[in-house]
């Protein structure tokens, strides 16, 4: 198995917290300002992504990765990525529409489903591909899709915003700012995971 590299992950890690707390934040100030459609706290948000990716981008890459074949296997894999994100968008607005009743009719409210229930089956086909990177020995792969995905979701609002036609930030519950708080503090965990098992496992 490729060796770890608790640095870059904790890298990701990291921006997935402060892109997080960007959001957070702009839930808590409940500004009113927009700029070019758009909250000001997304824009913020957005730009720090692409500032991240670029510096994720900056990192080597790992060591241990077979080469060979690889235009191959690029070609069979292409097909098979792109039909497995149609079929996640299509069934997305049939999902949010279930979501929306289900909270309707239990009485619970659309932020509980949202943080619970909704994130946790949203949160199911990445489980399943993190397993299955784990299975295939690419822990890289692993925990980057889960980092990763935090900090899409954060960048995510900039579109959004444009779509919802306000300032969605400003129209969000402050009990939003908790689950932020929640994502913030778990995230932190993992950091601190990270590096201390860096310290203290065996180098090859």
């Amino acid at each position: 198995m490729p060796p770890p590299h608790p640095q870059r992950q904790a890298l990701a890690a990291t921006l997935s917290i402060v892109l997080t707390a960007i959001i957070g934040a702009g839930i808590v100030a409940n500004l009113d300002v927009a700029f070019l459609r758009a909250g000001l706290f997304n824009w913020l948000a957005f730009l720090f992504y692409l500032g991240g990716v670029w510096l994720l981008f900056q990192q080597p890459p790992e060591e241990g990765i077979e080469q060979r074949g690889t235009k191959q296997r690029l070609a069979a894999s292409i097909p098979g990525y792109l039909g497995c994100t149609v079929v996640i968008i299509l069934a997305g607005p049939y999902f949010s529409t279930s979501a929306d009743g289900l909270a309707r009719i239990s009485g619970l409210g659309h932020s509980f489903i949202g943080t619970t229930l909704v994130a946790l089956a949203t949160s199911l086909p990445e489980l399943v591909a993190t397993v299955a990177a784990f299975r295939m020995d690419r822990p890289e792969l692993a925990i980057g899709n889960i980092f990763g995905s935090n900090m899409f979701n954060m960048a995510m609002f900039l579109p959004l915003d444009w779509y919802y036609k306000g300032n969605l930030l400003h129209a969000a519950a402050d009990v939003n700012a908790v689950t932020a708080l929640g994502v913030i503090f778990c995230t932190g965990v993992a950091v601190a995971a990270l590096l201390a098992g860096s310290r203290t496992s065996p180098r090859c």
